[in-house]
């Protein structure tokens, strides 16, 4: 958490220069290495999630660590263009504003049964605003690390009939060209995968909540006649039925 701290307190601190000229570019100066640390040690998360250290979904966290290494190594610290933009406001304060509060949230897990219900709040229904605005800060990020012909390429052919017209205009034998074409290969993985996180992440809003604030069952009503009660229980003895008949 102290390094999404870090991570937040940088970015916040740029936000006045946010859509100055160099405003992003300067950010990235001060943010590039706790950013590409602080999201590198994310991979811990795959391992413990798969060796069953942590309760979170693998296939969930592996979608969303593996997505950011790929923003962090393969699209922003080689792009200038990338550099250069709002959207890395976007991504890194989204980042860093779902990340605080889960690693706090896993905190006090660890050392109280019940964490504090605001901090459990904050981890299951932040994502509603955070996973929206993340994504489109990060696929903001890949769209302007292609070259700007390729972009407005990608912009009219963005229905799915355009797809494959796209990517063979995108990949030849160049390793760039390559890298171009996988980036929008991804771009269009996003518009698809985007709202099958939120789901995903819904449901797992769902079982948290509903494990964490339980729906107190009504009592049984039972219908016709009773036997008396003796004690705690009701009789089933001869003589408690000999009073009803």
């Amino acid at each position: 958490a102290s390094g999404w701290g870090w991570v937040w307190f940088i970015t916040a601190k740029h936000l006045p220069e946010m859509f100055a000229p160099d405003g992003a570019k300067n950010l990235w100066v001060e943010l590039a290495t706790v950013l590409t640390i602080t999201q590198s040690l994310a991979l811990m998360e795959v391992l413990h999630s798969f060796l069953g250290l942590t309760k979170s979904p693998i296939m969930q966290t592996v979608m969303q660590v593996s997505s950011r290494i790929l923003l962090v190594y393969g699209i922003t610290i080689p792009s200038e263009q990338a550099q250069m933009h709002w959207s890395l406001y976007l991504m890194a304060l989204s980042w860093a504003t779902t990340e605080i509060p889960r690693y706090l949230f896993y905190a006090f897990k660890q050392a109280m049964d019940k964490p504090p219900t605001i901090l459990f709040h904050l981890r299951y229904s932040l994502f509603y605003v955070l996973y929206p605005t993340g994504i489109s800060g990060e696929m903001l990020q890949m769209f302007h690390s292609l070259p700007k012909s390729l972009q407005s390429e990608w912009l009219s052919l963005m229905p799915i009939k355009g797809f494959p017209n796209l990517c063979t205009a995108a990949c030849d034998s160049s390793v760039n060209n390559i890298g171009c074409s996988l980036t929008v290969i991804i771009l269009y993985a996003y518009v698809l995968g985007g709202p099958f996180m939120v789901f995903l992440m819904h449901l797992t809003r769902a079982g948290a909540y509903k494990k964490r604030f339980p729906r107190k069952r009504k009592p049984d009503t039972a219908d016709g006649i009773l036997f008396p009660m003796i004690g705690n229980d009701r009789s089933t003895q001869d003589a408690g039925k000999a009073v009803i008949c």
